[in-house]
């Protein structure tokens, strides 16, 4: 045995009794006998703690410290900070090690210069997944060997997920170890805690080495990241990890230059852990549940840095976390102002034709009308022939092609509605990921209503454009929008199919103002208010009505919250009440056990005397003769 324990094993426990003696155990068979296992009981009110209090009574090497809830996050500062091997080895409590893995880990440890030392793993699936899912699993923990330097770990594990950020899977070095976790926050995380460590590991790494021996055993479907269902009070917990992406984004940029891969990889942790929370909203079991844990969501990360990280995570089509927001439902609810003072207008350009000469018209509508109107447009799109007399015009930052990132889009878009106080947004956009970024600012940031207006040729049906992406290729995200309008009743046909509150409303004599009427009417064709209520007063019914709707939302949310702490309370009630039977079962077992013991020293004594008085009557008898 070598006299300096060569790995610390970094092991997080809360609440892992059904899983835990299988990972202790499979530490305790190591072929390899130089190491310390670091067990962290963070605040485990199940039977973790004596399990790890009795495997630390039975092997010295199994190093126990407990401590209060504190989340995974501090659990492994803490386990880090008093290993005393050269290197560390992460280890989940309710996963296990192939018998030879220390061993054949330290063999790769005194072969190779690099910091980082990453291996394969076997997944055990705990329920049922489509082979596709499990392929997928495979292949992001099972990556071939090779070699990155620090330079391109930013880009390979956040940037082009060619690995991945978890710590399991890893051994790195001690004292890079000890120097990333030391200046880290002590921040209460549950969720995707590997996103912020990993950040701060290969920060102080200079070489990484993938050896493709497959040596952890991954049980899937267990961890809060893969349960299948999850309660409301689990989901909110799980949002603790944007209070480390705001460390990790401080760290970041106070280390880093803003378009360095450093900087970008901070920012795409971001998006991830914004996706991972939205996609994560289909384990709730029920749709009250779902609206409540978005709303979470957006109190927790903040609306606008909700809507920019998402707006970051788009891509290209077929945008699938615009396919996760529409399958939700999110941005569906109908936003309805409660006054329309000022309307904005969308067009990616003003120029004197298409659809710049439509925006420019609906326009001088609108203020023929009595509205203050707000023109936005890309910047360095052309403007043609004049603008109608009191309009506004904002240019914003353009989009994909153009090379703006779409957060800035979102951020300056946000800002120009809320200074200039728009009420509503009507679009002339047909491309899908710029209305979707658009319904983003409007609908989860701002709280206005959002209205699309197709604008494709008034001679051909919807059908025979398939150029119109937004219309054709992406048709679902119609019901983000509050309203729909065509110019045509076949056209509003087909998007009232797809599921969006469609209007007709024809071109080109005061259409917008016509549209709003209608909107604000409930018709499905342009119809005037009805007689002697203004739109205020409308809209002030309108109100009142979606006012009710969320009252009972509440209600419907407050009563299942209710059930939930009403069913914990029963199983408190039935959890004491079992140990009380528990007690009292084993006094009783005491007390019978005493009464055997007193039964068998009773009948000792009779027998004991009757064989006294039998050798004395048997010697009297002899003596007598």
């Amino acid at each position: 045995m070598e006299d300096r324990v060569k790995i610390s094993l970094i092991i997080p426990v809360c609440n892992v009794e059904a899983f835990l003696r299988q990972c202790l155990d499979s530490v305790l068979r190591q072929t390899r006998r130089d190491f310390e296992a670091i067990c962290v009981d963070d605040g485990s009110t199940d039977g973790s703690s004596a399990i790890l209090a009795e495997y630390a009574a039975r092997d010295g090497r199994i190093k126990t410290v407990a401590c209060a809830n504190s989340g995974a996050v501090v659990a492994r500062q803490i386990a880090v900070a008093s290993a005393t091997g050269e290197w560390c080895l992460f280890l989940d409590p309710d996963d296990w090690l192939e018998p030879d893995a220390l061993e054949r880990l330290a063999d790769a440890a005194g072969n190779t210069a690099a910091d980082i030392v990453q291996f394969g793993f076997f997944i055990e699936e705990t329920r049922p997944r489509p082979a596709a899912d499990r392929a997928r699993t495979e292949a992001y923990f099972n990556r071939p060997a090779g070699i990155f330097p620090a330079g391109d770990l930013f880009e390979a594990i956040y940037l082009k997920r060619r690995l991945a950020w978890n710590l399991i899977g890893r051994m790195v070095r001690a004292e890079v170890c000890k120097t990333a976790f030391a200046e880290q926050a002590k921040v209460y995380s549950i969720h995707e805690t590997d996103v912020y460590a990993t950040y701060h590991i290969i920060a102080h790494a200079h070489l990484l080495e993938v050896v493709p021996d497959r040596l952890y055993h991954y049980r899937h479907g267990v961890g809060i990241s893969t349960k299948r269902e999850l309660t409301l009070g689990e989901y909110e917990r799980t949002l603790g990890k944007f209070d480390t992406y705001d460390e990790l984004a401080t760290f970041a940029a106070g280390r880093y230059p803003e378009e360095s891969p450093q900087r970008k990889a901070a920012q795409a942790a971001g998006w991830m852990m914004a996706l991972n929370s939205l996609v994560s909203l289909r384990r709730l079991k029920s749709v009250p549940e779902r609206t409540a844990g978005f709303g979470m969501l957006r109190e927790k990360c903040g609306a606008e840095r909700l809507a920019t990280l998402l707006a970051d995570g788009f891509g290209e089509p077929p945008y699938p976390l615009a396919a996760e927001l529409d399958s939700l439902g999110v941005l569906r609810e109908r936003i309805v102002p409660t006054a329309v003072h000022t309307v904005g207008i969308d067009s990616s350009h003003l120029a004197a034709h298409g659809t710049g000469r439509a925006a420019r018209r609906e326009a001088a509508a609108l203020l023929a009308h009595g509205e203050r109107v707000v023109l936005f447009t890309d910047d360095g799109a052309p403007v043609e022939g004049g603008l109608p007399d009191g309009a506004e015009v904002v240019r914003l930052p353009p989009m994909d092609g153009a090379g703006a990132a779409p957060s800035a889009r979102i951020k300056a878009m946000c800002d120009a509605l809320r200074k200039h106080r728009v009420d509503v947004l009507h679009s002339y956009r047909c491309r899908s990921n710029r209305v979707i970024r658009d319904v983003l600012a409007c609908k989860l940031v701002c709280g206005i209503p959002f209205y699309l207006q197709y604008h494709g040729p008034r001679t051909a049906s919807i059908r025979t454009q398939p150029a119109i992406h937004m219309y054709v290729n992406e048709p679902r995200w119609l019901s983000s929008c509050d309203g729909v309008f065509a110019p045509r009743t076949a056209d509003a046909s087909i998007f009232a199919a797809e599921g969006a509150r469609a209007f007709v409303a024809p071109r080109p004599d005061g259409g917008l103002a016509a549209e709003l009427a209608a909107v604000f009417g409930g018709g499905g064709t342009p119809a005037a208010l009805p007689d002697g209520e203004t739109v205020s007063l409308y809209l002030e019914r309108q109100r009142r009505a979606l006012a009710e709707l969320h009252r009972r939302r509440t209600m419907q949310i407050n009563a299942i919250a209710k059930e939930r702490d009403t069913a914990a309370k029963e199983r408190d009630v039935a959890a004491a009440r079992a140990k009380g039977l528990d007690a009292r079962v084993a006094e009783l077992s005491l007390a019978l056990d005493k009464c055997r013991s007193r039964l068998k020293a009773a009948e000792g004594g009779r027998i004991l005397k009757f064989v006294r008085r039998l050798l004395g009557e048997s010697l009297q008898e002899e003596s007598t003769q």
